[in-house]
């Protein structure tokens, strides 16, 4: 029991981490086209 404990908070840890990144990309992403839209339309 204990063992399956640990497998999911280790599996739980590791999915937050993957959905930070992911969001982290998607900001940058968003950011360079508004930076890129704005530079364009000068």
């Amino acid at each position: 029991m204990e063992f399956d404990e640990r497998i999911k908070t280790v599996l739980l840890k590791f999915w937050l981490l993957k959905y930070k990144l992911i969001i982290i990309l998607i900001n940058k992403y968003h950011q360079n086209k508004l930076k890129s839209y704005f530079l364009h339309k000068k």
